[in-house]
């Protein structure tokens, strides 16, 4: 379910498409070509953050997932930071891309500075 709410909305909402986009995923994470990090408590996931695009020298987070009974404790900023940190010490610059302020304001907070329509994150 956690992985659902990454989702992107303008993909649809049918299982199809959700699967057909989730075995995308799994196919490019085989080939380390996508990343995930997550934070289990007693068992189950409950922030989630990966990367919808990679290449050799960049990546881009653009699915983040925390479960609403554990917001604001720190889980999603924990999941960005552990993700960007291990694609930063791939060698590749990490960019998010945000829609809403609220999101925006979720990435500066935690080290994002704005370039252009996305996010890069120079600290870690």
């Amino acid at each position: 379910n956690l992985l659902r709410l990454c989702f992107p909305k303008n993909y649809g909402e049918s299982k199809e498409e959700y699967l057909s986009w989730l075995s995308d995923f799994m196919h490019r994470k085989k080939l380390d070509l996508a990343n995930i990090e997550s934070v289990v408590l007693n068992g189950s996931v409950v922030a989630v953050a990966m990367t919808a695009a990679e290449s050799e020298n960049s990546a881009v987070i653009a699915s983040v997932a925390c479960l609403e009974k554990y917001r604001n404790n720190g889980y999603g900023k924990a999941v960005v930071l552990s993700l960007a940190s291990k694609l930063k010490s791939k060698g590749k610059d990490v960019f998010v891309i945000a829609k809403n302020d609220d999101v925006i304001n979720f990435y500066r907070k935690i080290g994002f500075t704005e370039c252009g329509f996305a996010a890069y994150i120079e600290r870690l």
